[in-house]
């Protein structure tokens, strides 16, 4: 089990939504430019899957995976707390007239 790279993880994407997404959950297409996402002595890297992390965390069979980081620390539990009480942010428009 990896709880301590996700425990990391969440910490980091916690803050991205705090700080650049307004308290929006991204979308599950969404990607970002984060610092230590892979490893803790990463620089920035872009193209973080921010909207697929958060999606592949709240399917139904990551239940434990949930129960584990709630459980890792307290930055931890409080980072989920924090992120339930967040919104989706809103789909795109589409077609033509699409802003």
């Amino acid at each position: 089990m990896y709880t301590a790279r996700d425990a990391r993880k969440l910490k980091i994407f916690s803050a991205h939504v705090r700080d650049h997404l307004d308290g929006k959950l991204p979308r599950k297409n969404d990607v970002a430019t984060l610092a230590r996402w892979d490893h803790e002595d990463d620089g920035e890297r872009d193209g973080v899957q921010v909207g697929q992390f958060w999606y592949n965390l709240n399917r139904s069979t990551d239940k434990e995976r949930l129960k584990r980081l709630r459980n890792f620390d307290d930055a931890s539990k409080h980072a989920l707390e924090y992120l339930e009480t967040c919104e989706l942010r809103k789909a795109k428009a589409r077609g033509r007239k699409a802003k």
